[in-house]
């Protein structure tokens, strides 16, 4: 009996794909023997003493970043037994799958659009072989993690639309929750503007869907109320206003001051100010570093300073913002960090050659000005689905926020186009791929 047939080769794409996929990390991995270059704490995440021999106070005193990062390292360690190569192969292999999970849901969004297999494949190995998703999933930063929320909260929303399930709703709030627990920038006001949306396109709000949305809402607040309840500050991160003084870059070295700098100095002015006294070292002392707890007022002065700066002078606030913006959709989002251990052997083309800057800025700003048109201009005149666009609309959403966020109130962290890029490229591909499959079927 002849098993191999159209019916369950397509019953099995899925494995087919896997398959695929693993092929092609195997070979780059082997071949060019990529990988992290080696493994960092300190400033997204306590230093490995404190999460490794302190990992629940670790976490309740950790008052710069949100918890749920610098948990899946402590468990990371705890496992591993604080062996570093351990926990570098366990960080790789979990980041390749993620990987692999960002592009299956690539393949399931493109299959809203109708895009029929064989294109939907080439499409995935195009992004199995695209150099950002391999160059992120080689560093040790959350910026993986990050971008499989935001593509798998995405999927969620094409599929509320198709199937109108109360569940995938829930799913696309706690994907947020999970993303506001590692990155500040997400906050609950992201959540509401979903939920919102949501409730406006579907048109099924319920008292009863409030009250559950409002205890949903409260676990988004989780990182802010324990560092009320902790510190007396509300902010998910006391990085806050640090992160918008170097708006102004890189004035803000000047009037606000580097985060280790003067932090015995802020230390006594948090004991006075807070009227709290806390001695663990994870909070005071040199051991302490991007956690000090003087941060807290020293990001508050900043934030002050940077509204003051911008209220004198708005036009170079203004132009800076601009400047960002037209800067980040000209580079690659692997511009703005190290590389990982033999990347640019993979990737070490002319193209992203320094002696070819500028050239390079003006092509990809180009590619991504078209991107927004076309996306804008299909979805204003092309006869696409009502609940495809409504999901499209509320991806938008969530990118505008992402944007904004990115660009209005933070200088120098453009990896975070990361996060929504995908997605934008996804779209682009299934938008065209429908209005070029119905040229051809008027032809």
């Amino acid at each position: 009996m002849n098993y191999i047939t159209k019916e369950n080769f397509l019953k099995n794409k899925y494995i087919f794909l896997i398959f695929f996929f693993l092929i092609i990390r195997l070979f780059q991995h082997s071949f060019f023997d990529l990988g992290l270059n080696g493994v960092s704490y300190g400033y997204h995440t306590p230093d490995k003493f404190f999460l490794l021999n302190d990992l629940k106070n670790s976490i309740l005193y950790q008052h710069s970043q949100p918890f749920f990062y610098s948990l899946y390292h402590g468990i990371l360690l705890k496992i591993s037994f604080g062996n570093e190569k351990i926990v570098e192969k366990f960080f790789l292999i979990l980041n390749i799958i993620l990987s692999l999970g960002i592009l299956i849901y690539f393949f399931k969004i493109l299959e809203f659009f109708n895009v029929n297999f064989k294109i939907n494949f080439l499409i995935f190995i195009f992004f199995s072989l695209w150099p950002t998703i391999l160059f992120y999933e080689n560093l040790f930063t959350y910026h993986q993690i990050l971008t499989f929320l935001f593509t798998q909260a995405s999927f969620y929303i094409f599929k509320l639309f198709k199937e109108k399930k109360f569940k995938y709703e829930l799913f696309i709030y706690f994907d947020i929750i999970l993303m506001s627990w590692i990155w500040a920038a997400i906050t609950p006001l992201l959540l509401i503007v979903v939920f919102i949306a949501l409730q406006f396109f579907l048109k099924n709000f319920s008292l009863k869907k409030l009250i559950l949305f409002t205890i949903i809402l409260s676990l988004c607040l989780i990182p802010s109320i324990k560092n009320k309840i902790i510190f007396g500050t509300i902010s998910a991160s006391s990085w806050s206003g640090h992160g918008f003084s170097t708006t102004f870059n890189p004035e803000w070295l000047e009037f606000c001051g580097h985060p280790l700098n003067d932090q015995k100095k802020y230390e006594k002015k948090y004991f006075l100010q807070y009227k709290k006294k806390f001695e663990h070292p994870y909070l005071v002392g040199e051991r302490s570093r991007f956690n000090n707890i003087g941060l807290i007022v020293k990001s508050n002065e900043c934030f002050t300073k940077t509204l003051i700066k911008i209220k004198n002078e708005p036009e170079k606030y203004f132009f800076t913002r601009l400047t960002a913006i037209i800067a980040t959709h000209g580079k690659f989002p692997f511009d703005f960090v190290p590389q990982p251990k033999n990347f640019n052997k993979i990737y070490n083309s002319q193209f992203v050659n320094d002696n070819y800057k500028f050239l390079r800025q003006i092509v990809l700003l180009l590619m991504n000005i078209f991107i927004y048109i076309f996306i804008v201009y299909n979805l204003l005149f092309l006869e696409v689905d009502r609940k495809l666009k409504a999901s499209i609309l509320i991806i938008i959403l969530m990118y505008a926020y992402l944007f904004s966020v990115s660009f209005l109130f933070s200088c120098c962290e453009q990896e975070r186009m990361l996060y929504h890029g995908y997605v934008k490229l996804i779209i682009l591909f299934g938008l065209m791929y429908k209005k070029f499959n119905n040229f051809w079927l008027r032809g």
